[in-house]
């Protein structure tokens, strides 16, 4: 499979994301707590580094970018945030959204579906 096909990187953004999912999943929550509404945005540095931050709706709306498209923000708008997380990831240039479904014991999320 080419590495950087969309079904590839797809491959890798879930296995990334399940492999760090309790703690993004309280970057999500302790996000949700202070600023409401949002989404964990994944930004490539150099090497195998990124950026991860917290970005709310009224952050999106106050900024000249705004939300990648209205996918984005419908998807930001109607996520249940006790229960799910939207993380935004950026490869290549390209933006990949994710809607985590997690079920918690609390102390050992797992993943539902991407």
């Amino acid at each position: 499979m080419n590495p950087n096909s969309n079904r590839a990187r797809e491959r890798r953004h879930k296995a990334w994301i399940d492999q760090h999912l309790k703690w993004l999943f309280g970057v999500a929550r302790e996000g949700y707590t202070r600023a409401g509404r949002g989404a964990i945005v994944i930004l490539p540095t150099t090497g195998r580094e990124a950026t991860v931050s917290y970005v709310s709706e009224t952050v999106a709306a106050q900024s000249e970018c705004g939300w990648p498209d209205a996918t984005v923000a419908r998807i930001v708008a109607n996520y249940p945030p006790l229960t799910h997380m939207v993380v935004l990831i950026e490869e290549d240039q390209r933006i990949s959204t994710y809607r985590v479904g997690v079920f918690c014991g609390c102390d050992d999320p797992q993943s539902a579906r991407h």
